[in-house]
């Protein structure tokens, strides 16, 4: 086993949570995911809600996207916030503002509320996403970031298909009802507030003069380039996640449930790119990996965009899959190789910026070299090229791995 050690450990770091601190993590990793997850099957029932409002087929798809896009610009301030003031509190206090501002559309039918509401959870989950990260790296090693990194990935195919359940049985009882599957927050704040302790910091006493000096130096460079990767990489991952199912009408399947069913079936690629991930970064340093999946993702793309009937879009969509399983566990594994203990929330605000100003772009980019391609498919191919060559770039900087500061 040839895994990178970690710079960033401490001597001075309490015993190893257990298994219900791990599991706590997992579970509060995927509440920003629910976001999306939890509303896609009530959109047609608001839109037709609110069908007197003008544009609201454009609007209401905007609000269930409108926290991605606040993520993208608070999440370094919840960074700054995180590393001055700890992990547990500010967890705390956005994880039960989290639940409560995402049943708040259930009482009201205004959309300028839901939207206000909507802003309000975008808020809550960059803080939760920054915290959640920062105490992965601050509780565990590198071998056991990496297995719960592994659970994450490969729990959610399960996780989603649970929510997106719940919501539907609360859409069918009340038009705005899916709103009220973020009550399942309430527990895993229960949870967080008793598996979660603020992490210990090593004190003054207990670090040389050189050590101090060198840990108040943020790795500007070495963060911003993993940010440059993650924005790469989202841009790349988007491209399937909102556009695949106008692949599907291209070669002829329009009918919403059977697109749906295909886009379902695909999700059986993530518990092996999950697998994948755990197995490769044990023996490759982290930009080696996210090459690899690079290259994967550029595969699918490429494979989608030639595809000719369903099965062959299939295929392509599993294969998409399999790097969508890889992706955001490598560039937080990376990362968390960078950053010292003090400089983790803000490193991985500056990583979740990215990574939903990718979800932002990428329409835009799909949109550009579809006008120069002639249509989505060849956009998909055009894309997955470029996929591979983003891949392939990252294999040969990989021979130059980043190191802290």
């Amino acid at each position: 086993m040839h895994s990178r050690p970690d710079p960033t450990a401490s001597a001075s770091a309490p015993p190893v949570p257990g298994w219900g601190t791990g599991v706590t993590i997992s579970l509060a990793f995927f509440l920003p995911v629910m976001v999306i997850v939890a509303l896609s099957p009530a959109i047609p029932s608001m839109v037709a809600h609110f069908a007197a409002v003008q544009q609201a087929a454009t609007l209401i798809p905007l609000l269930v996207t409108t926290p991605g896009l606040v993520v993208a610009l608070f999440a370094p301030a919840a960074g700054v916030l995180v590393d001055r003031v700890g992990r547990r509190t500010p967890l705390l206090i956005a994880t039960f503002a989290y639940a409560l501002a995402g049943m708040a559309p259930i009482l009201t039918d205004n959309l300028i509320g839901i939207g206000m509401a909507r802003v309000c959870v975008g808020l809550c989950e960059a803080v939760i996403l920054v915290a959640i990260n920062a105490l992965l790296a601050d509780y565990f090693d590198a071998d056991r970031r990496r297995f719960w990194l592994t659970v994450q990935s490969a729990g959610f195919p399960f996780l989603a298909a649970i929510m997106i359940v719940i919501s539907g049985f609360l859409t069918r009882w009340v038009w705005n009802g899916a709103f009220l599957s973020y009550a399942v927050v309430i527990p895993i704040f229960v949870a967080i507030l008793i598996f979660c302790k603020e992490p210990a910091r090593p004190s003054h006493a207990e670090t040389s003069a050189a050590a101090i000096a060198d840990d108040r130096a943020f790795p500007w460079f070495a963060t911003l380039a993993i940010c440059l990767a993650a924005l790469f990489a989202s841009i790349m991952f988007y491209v399937y996640i909102v556009q695949v199912a106008l692949t599907y009408a291209a070669i002829g399947v329009t009918d919403s449930a059977r697109v749906g069913q295909f886009i379902a079936m695909s999700a059986i690629g993530l518990p092996p790119g999950a697998f994948l991930f755990y197995q490769l970064s044990r023996r490759l340093p982290a930009e080696a990996v996210l090459a690899v999946c690079l290259i994967i993702m550029g595969a699918g793309l490429a494979l989608i965009g030639s595809a000719r009937t369903p099965i062959e879009m299939l295929t392509g969509g599993v294969v998409q899959q399999v790097s969508a399983g890889m992706m955001i566990s490598t560039l937080v594994l990376w990362l968390s190789f960078i950053l010292p203990p003090q400089h983790r929330g803000r490193g991985f605000g500056l990583l979740n910026t990215a990574s939903f100003g990718g979800q932002f772009i990428s329409p835009l980019i799909v949109g550009a070299v579809g006008t120069a391609t002639g249509g989505i498919l060849a956009t998909f191919v055009v894309l997955g090229g470029v996929a591979i060559v983003g891949g392939v770039t990252m294999a040969v900087l990989a021979t130059r791995p980043l190191r802290p500061l």
